[in-house]
């Protein structure tokens, strides 16, 4: 996740950090063996379905996975991808999308709390069926404070002290990346909207394993040097740096990255949140505008995860883009974390990122009303489906 900040607050992962990972690794073994009136502009505008929701695709399931660190603004990211898939239940033109699993990690919160938020999240949408997969707890070789940006817990401080956890899969997150991309190969889209610590983790259990996604789409980043978090880094890559450098240092084919300023350049309104969006009277609004409450002064409202999964279903939500090389700053200055983008094509690197850059933010808005406007019900296919990717069959 990420959000407007104020709190303040290494070489390759492979030379400097290589201890640590191998510890890392250790521990993930370790864990694996023991819409209504919306005021949309209708369907020309908003419609899911159809050829944007995958270029050349072919009448199969597009199947997401989702790997967050679960803050409100990743809630409403992972609502939005299940509003995509209840608006299209029985197929129809184009690729269906399905929510595989979601994975956690440490971030905008503790792990106990971000697996707890996923799981309300899901039973928010009546989908309490997707497998959820705790995973790392720390990062990589730095994990700095979180500063709380929306709650002790991450989500608005609302949710009752006793709220359940029991249904977490006990396999580890960065293990269950691995065991899905293998048993569908091709096929998985990864929705990174945390910190990058399980997708390392993943990468370095099986080499293959970045070739065995369809792709993957990331929230993170400084493109001009802006930041959220301290002087040009933003949230995700400053939660775990290592991370980062090592899944983009390590992709078969550029991944698609947002960064901070697309996000605050798109000018949502607090108003617009505030008297359409907010007004939505859905169980998925409902949940949000709790988690939301802490976060609702100032004039500008930057749902950043949300416009991530927009993009995941809608590639042209993105009217700007630059395929292109992206570095992360790693050691101990005043530089770490931040992200350096070679827009002059000087690095001698080949290109990693397609950095998106401008995004329609009307579009964006409809998109939005509508697909947390979207039934509250659990696909007919979901149960037995779900069982499998959760390793019961």
């Amino acid at each position: 996740m990420t959000g407007t900040r104020t709190g303040t607050r290494t070489a390759s992962l492979r030379r400097a950090a290589s201890p640590v990972l191998a510890a890392s690794l250790a521990t993930v073994l370790a864990v694996f063996l023991t819409v209504p009136a919306t005021g949309c502009r209708g369907s020309a505008c908003c419609a899911i379905a159809g050829a944007a929701l995958g270029a050349g695709a072919d009448m199969t399931e597009r199947l997401l996975v989702v790997d967050t660190d679960a803050g409100a603004d990743d809630a409403m990211a992972l609502l939005v991808l299940l509003g995509a898939e209840a608006e299209q239940p029985g197929g129809v033109e184009g690729t269906r999308v399905r929510v595989l699993a979601v994975t956690c990690a440490q971030g905008n919160t503790g792990l106990r709390n971000v697996t707890r938020n996923v799981l309300a999240t899901l039973r928010t949408a009546g989908r309490a069926d997707v497998p959820v997969f705790g995973g790392a707890a720390q990062s990589l070789l730095v994990t700095p404070p979180t500063d709380h940006h929306f709650g002790e817990d991450g989500l608005g401080d609302f949710l009752p002290a006793n709220d359940s956890y029991s249904s977490v899969q006990v396999e580890h997150a960065a293990v269950a990346l691995v065991r899905l991309a293998r048993r569908y190969p091709g096929r998985i889209s990864l929705v990174c909207l945390g910190p990058m610590t399980n997708v390392a983790l993943a990468s370095r259990l099986d080499p293959e394993f970045l070739d065995n996604l369809r792709d993957v789409f990331v929230l993170g980043g400084s493109s001009m040097g802006v930041g959220n978090t301290k002087a040009a880094t933003e949230f995700n890559v400053y939660m775990d740096a290592e991370a980062f450098e090592a899944v983009l240092r390590s992709v078969p084919k550029p991944v698609f990255l947002l960064p901070w300023e697309t996000v605050t350049a798109t000018n949502f309104s607090q108003e617009w949140r505030r008297d359409r969006l907010g007004a939505l009277a859905t169980p998925q609004m409902e949940f949000l505008n709790l988690a939301e409450r802490r976060t609702r002064s100032g004039k500008r409202y930057n749902p950043a995860d949300a416009m991530l999964a927009l993009f995941v279903l809608r590639p042209d939500l993105i009217t700007e883009r630059t395929t292109t090389n992206v570095q992360v700053v790693l050691g101990d200055g005043f530089a770490r974390a931040a992200t350096l983008v070679d827009y002059v094509g000087r690095s001698g690197k080949a290109a990693n990122a397609v950095l998106l850059q401008r995004a329609d933010r009307a579009l964006a808005e409809c998109l939005l009303l509508e697909l947390l406007s979207a039934p509250v019900s659990v696909s007919s296919r979901a149960d037995k489906a779900h069982k499998a990717v959760a390793g019961e069959d």
